[in-house]
């Protein structure tokens, strides 16, 4: 137009041909059915229609949300902006209408009626599958995140990094969290993290180890599940985790604890080997210190020696009255009393036809003993080197006869022995 008309156009004809006002208005028919007022301050122009219209652009469809005054604009078709465009207040899409970025629509946010509670649906594009997520200042940055098989989430760091970022992602088979540097630290606000029945927290690439709270068991209960290609949980000195504690399948699910030393043979290990409950060391001894000196054990429970039980200690409730019992094994049917120290030494007593208690002297020597046993018959009492010396006896001179004999009564029965004078 070479001019603009300025005032109030009010035409309510059709009008072949040709208007010019300060300009040219062509067309071989124009109708104006309205009041359309046009207005300039010098700083703006205003095309304001009649009070309670709005202003339509094209003819292809009318308002479906309400406008009714003459401030409001209605496009019906394409709206093409080359321009930044500004709104002050807010943006609504209708049901499936996709805001869509970039030149061939690669992401889209929309609200989608598809999905079977409708939901507000982000899709990225194929070609990168990422959604990165950083400070403004940073939106020109390379993070240089490659290609991603699956839809992921990069959350980065304030810092411009390439691997200061967490992400999220399904892989079809798990959903991930993982990190581009660093660890991942979980914080909540009440100090729990919370995991349902039964849902299980795994640890290795194979699925190696779970821990879960299992309601498949009886009672309800804390379930830790070793993997088959170790079956050992070791626990050691967070500073030794790096180091290989060399410890070979163990066969059944076994528990090592091992000391501040990285060392391969310091530890204590308990596990069930389908049999029996086994506790046992890499190196040294096993030492109970309970704090109020006891070990206890219940009445007719046994401490048992040797595999396969070859000797066992226990209180006895079998027994008038109950009683402590001393269990000796069928392939020696002995119990040695001597020095610890000669633990090591061969007294090399036979087989003994019924049980029997040797008490040695403390020499290591094998005939420097007296025993105690019953044949069945008598109640023995032998030696394997020496007399009998009754120490501490006391009798008088006067109490023995003159060819040297004291009477010694048993069961009220009186025997003569032979003595000899100091």
């Amino acid at each position: 137009m070479a001019g603009l008309v300025v005032g109030l156009l009010n035409y309510n004809a059709t009008l072949p041909g040709t208007i010019t006002a300060g300009g040219a208005i062509s067309g071989a028919s124009l109708n104006i059915t309205s009041l359309l007022a046009i207005t300039s301050d010098g700083t703006k122009t205003t095309i304001l229609p009649t009070t309670g219209d709005y202003t339509r652009i094209g003819d292809a469809g009318v308002t479906s949300h309400t406008l009714n005054t003459n401030d409001d604009l209605l496009v019906s078709g394409v709206l093409e902006v080359n321009g930044v465009t500004y709104f002050d207040s807010s943006a609504f899409f209708s049901n499936d209408s996709q805001l869509a970025f970039g030149n061939s629509n690669d992401a889209r946010l929309f609200y989608s009626t598809t999905q079977t509670v409708d939901a507000l649906v982000l899709g990225v594009p194929s070609t990168g599958n990422a959604l990165v997520m950083c400070q403004t200042g940073d939106v020109g940055f390379d993070f240089a995140h490659a290609d991603a098989t699956n839809p992921t989430i990069f959350i980065h760091s304030a810092n411009q990094s390439t691997t200061e970022f967490g992400s999220l992602k399904h892989t079809g088979s798990y959903f991930t969290v993982g990190s581009g540097g660093g660890g991942i630290h979980l914080s909540p606000a009440n100090g729990t993290i919370l995991m349902n029945d039964d849902v299980q927290l795994t640890f290795g690439s194979g699925a190696d180890a779970t821990i879960r709270y299992s309601t498949t068991q009886t009672a309800d209960a804390l379930v830790l599940g070793l993997g088959a290609d170790s079956n050992g949980l070791v626990i050691c000195q967070q500073g030794d985790v790096g180091f290989d504690f060399a410890h070979a399948d163990a066969g059944d699910p076994t528990l090592f604890i091992h000391s501040r030393a990285q060392s391969t043979t310091q530890w204590v290990s308990i596990y069930h080997n389908q049999t029996n409950a086994v506790i046992t060391t890499g190196a040294g001894d096993l030492q109970l210190s309970p704090s109020g000196g006891d070990v206890l054990l219940a009445d007719d429970g046994r401490f048992t020696f040797g595999i396969p039980s070859e000797a066992s200690i226990s209180w006895n409730t079998t027994q008038t009255p109950d009683s402590w019992f001393f269990g000796v094994s069928a392939t020696s049917n002995a119990l040695i009393i001597a020095e610890q120290g000669d633990a090591g030494f061969d007294f090399a007593h036979g087989l003994a036809t019924n049980p029997t208690l040797f008490i040695h002297s403390a020499a290591q020597n094998t005939t420097q003993w007296i025993s105690l046993t019953h044949n069945g018959t008598d109640a023995c009492i032998g030696s394997g080197a020496g007399i009998y010396d009754f120490l501490n006896a006391t009798y008088t001179a006067a109490a023995v006869t003159p060819d040297g004999y004291v009477t010694l009564k048993v069961a009220g029965v009186a025997y003569r022995f032979a003595v000899e004078l100091p």
